[in-house]
């Protein structure tokens, strides 16, 4: 399995290229899978196989610490390393030739 980490600022275009290249990958007859680890994002131009959102919500982080949208999300990174192996757990039942990671 070959994981492919999207790395750039906000706005950069990451969920597009996981888009793109989740199809590319569909066209060449290889098995992607797509991983949103973006606690925050709102609407991806693709449907997640695997999503940190199902793990970690932003907004309930906000309410509970009393925490504004930059401090949610630092506390979500700690949270989603917690959540690790759960994720890990997710992408290994489906056994993908590729994992193309969108990252915040």
């Amino acid at each position: 399995m070959y994981i492919i980490f999207l790395t750039g600022t906000a706005g950069s275009g990451k969920s597009t290229l996981t888009s793109v290249l989740k199809k590319w990958y569909e066209e060449r007859e290889s098995y992607a899978i797509t991983l949103n680890l973006d606690p925050g994002a709102i609407k991806l131009p693709y449907e997640p196989d695997v999503d940190i959102r199902q793990y970690i919500d932003v907004q309930q982080i906000m309410e509970e610490y009393e925490l504004g949208p930059n401090g949610a999300m630092v506390a979500a990174s700690d949270l989603i390393a917690v959540n690790l192996e759960k994720v890990k757990e997710d992408i290994e039942e489906y056994k993908p030739d590729y994992v193309i990671v969108d990252t915040p």
